[in-house]
């Protein structure tokens, strides 16, 4: 297997928590570089990564990996995957990939100019939760989906990052772009129909905000986002013919209620105990991988298909289109709900 040398933009949050532990652990990778404006935290990253820490990515490329991941702020993404790209470097960037239509198309050209590959991280669609649950629903057991139903909420004492407030439309910005590729595959691509949002009077935030779509199947999909909320938890509920499937992306949670037929006692009591159970069972094993530090929301399966998608010169699974299309739809949104 060929030998990549990769180097890390970013030495916040998601590179030492999601980046950097699954980049250790594959054979035939070498880090070569960790970069970051706040030199002080890149050398203790770099340090216990035993390797190099720089202050600017360019610095970083003149060690010729064949990898950059970017995972900086969103101010960023446009300029530093660009420089890499322009230089020969493959590219794979969290999302949002860049902040509008502009930055996300010269990113694509970048990549197509040079023909280097450009990735974006649409993480939880390779989670562990999701991955199930798209294989249980193409399996036809449940059904049809009929509807899709999403729900957001943030509590404002969460960890967050200091710099969503200046993104357009703040946290919705950062957060949103998981709910809207989930949605996206699972109901075969979004049309935006609707949208709405209440804006907090003290701050001029969002305090939440609303969107409904149909899908390329005609399924109708919806978003809740509720920035205000007393805890944080994403949920997506898919509603199909014989039962509805729930996710519980935080805890990697899948499971399934089934249909309560005639809404008797004991059908609802075995519907409840399904859910009960469920979310039960998925809690322990996914406390489990965390405990074993097994636990990366996806990002393990991404980064490795990624490098895969760099070795046998093919598509990653998740595309420089791909994020852009994310990109526009978080901008249609946006304006749909301020009109």
């Amino acid at each position: 297997m060929t030998e990549l040398k990769v180097g890390v933009v970013g030495s916040g949050w998601v590179a030492t928590d999601r980046y950097l532990p699954v980049l250790q652990r594959l054979d035939e990778v070498t880090l070569v570089g960790i970069a970051d404006r706040n030199h002080e935290r890149a050398r203790t990253v770099a340090r216990q990564y035993e390797t190099a820490s720089f202050t600017e990515a360019s610095d970083l490329f003149d060690r010729q990996p064949d990898v950059v991941f970017v995972c900086t702020s969103p101010f960023s993404h446009a300029e530093i995957s660009v420089a890499a790209m322009r230089r020969g470097i493959h590219v794979f960037v969290e999302k949002p990939m860049a902040l509008d239509d502009a930055e996300a198309a010269a990113m694509v050209t970048a990549a197509g100019d040079v023909g280097t590959k450009l990735g974006v991280s649409h993480n939880l669609l390779f989670s562990r939760s999701v991955s199930s649950a798209r294989r249980r629903l193409a399996s036809g057991k449940l059904g049809d989906i009929r509807h899709v139903l999403a729900l957001q909420a943030s509590s404002p004492n969460r960890r967050l990052p200091p710099w969503y407030p200046e993104l357009p439309g703040g946290l919705f910005f950062d957060e949103a772009p998981h709910m809207i590729y989930l949605l996206d595959a699972l109901v075969g691509g979004l049309t935006l129909d609707h949208a709405w949002s209440k804006v907090d009077s003290g701050s001029a935030m969002f305090a939440s905000l609303g969107a409904e779509f149909t899908g390329g199947t005609g399924v109708m999909a919806q978003l809740t986002m509720i920035f205000e909320a007393p805890v944080s938890e994403w949920f997506v509920s898919i509603v199909c013919q014989r039962g509805v499937v729930v996710l519980d992306l935080f805890r990697d949670i899948q499971f399934v209620i089934p249909s309560d037929g005639g809404h008797k006692p004991h059908q609802i009591l075995r519907s409840s105990l399904a859910g009960v159970l469920g979310h039960g069972v998925g809690t322990v094993t996914t406390g489990v991988r965390y405990l074993a530090q097994k636990q990366f929301w996806g990002h393990d399966v991404i980064i490795e298909d990624f490098l895969s998608a760099v070795r046998y010169d093919r598509a990653p699974a998740i595309t420089g289109e791909d994020g852009a299309r994310v990109v526009s739809m978080l901008r249609r949104i946006l304006e749909a709900a301020r009109s």
